[in-house]
């Protein structure tokens, strides 16, 4: 019989705000690919499935005393989806680092300045998991990395790259060589440095980077033509990203 009221029912109506998810270090995970891949960083807290869906959990092996079937109308409370896959699980969230990671020497990594939207923020971290970023880091004000938007937009992603947040007010330390989106920027190739880590920034999609961060040294665009302005973040990060991954040379440019 489908489960109406549970201990780890009541659990995940809690965690449907995101104060708690971070207190408890635990988030809500909905659809099959993305608890597979939350699944490889270990066994889950509980996972809730309709009857229509229970075929499918098979292959995923889990405890007897993780499953719960619960009614459609419960799930569907519980997920954010319009049309959910008949599944969701509350699952272990992953540390997030507060500043800038150790990052090593010739590495590249991603920074989101005030990114606000959910789904562009889990976009790219997908793109930078697939492109060989070492990290991704929130620069300012961000959705919760382990929202269920996020995690869904990132396919996963989340649970497999390391993640961090850096307040508006701090700045990357001279040790890292950072680099700048900016679409009026030069576009002189790129190199990035070999005996220190490197940053890329790019902005959000309302208002870019603040009038600082434009002009300072290291700034990028992508040549763009037919008239376009400038593209989406989650493309143009990856497009950056894909530009300076591998392009790793002395400073001096020998």
């Amino acid at each position: 019989m489908a489960a109406t009221d549970s201990a780890p029912l009541r659990l995940a109506r809690k965690l449907q705000q995101r104060r708690c998810g971070e207190e408890r270090g635990l988030c809500l995970v909905e659809g099959f690919k993305c608890l597979k891949e939350a699944l490889r960083m270990g066994p889950p807290v509980a996972v809730f499935f309709s009857a229509r869906a229970a075929g499918a959990l098979a292959p995923l092996s889990l405890a007897r005393d993780h499953a719960h079937e619960v009614a459609e109308k419960t799930l569907a409370a519980l997920c954010s989806t319009a049309t959910p896959e008949g599944v969701l699980a509350i699952v272990r969230r992953p540390p997030v680092a507060a500043g800038l990671p150790a990052g090593q020497p010739g590495s590249l990594h991603l920074a989101l300045y005030e990114w606000r939207d959910p789904a562009n923020t889990g976009a790219v971290v997908r793109c930078a998991r697939g492109l060989g970023a070492a990290s991704v880091l929130q620069w300012g004000e961000g959705p919760d990395f382990f929202s269920p938007k996020v995690i869904r937009a990132s396919m996963g992603s989340v649970f497999h790259l390391p993640l961090a947040r850096l307040p508006a007010r701090e700045q990357p330390p001279e040790t890292w060589a950072c680099f700048y989106a900016d679409a009026s920027a030069s576009r002189a190739p790129a190199r990035l440095a070999r005996d220190r880590p490197n940053l890329l920034v790019v902005g959000g999609e309302a208002h870019g980077l603040p009038e600082g961060l434009r002009s300072a040294p290291g700034a990028l665009a992508i040549e763009m033509s037919g008239g376009l302005e400038s593209l989406s973040a989650p493309i143009a990060a990856a497009l950056l990203l894909d530009r300076l991954r591998g392009r790793i040379h002395p400073e001096n440019g020998s």
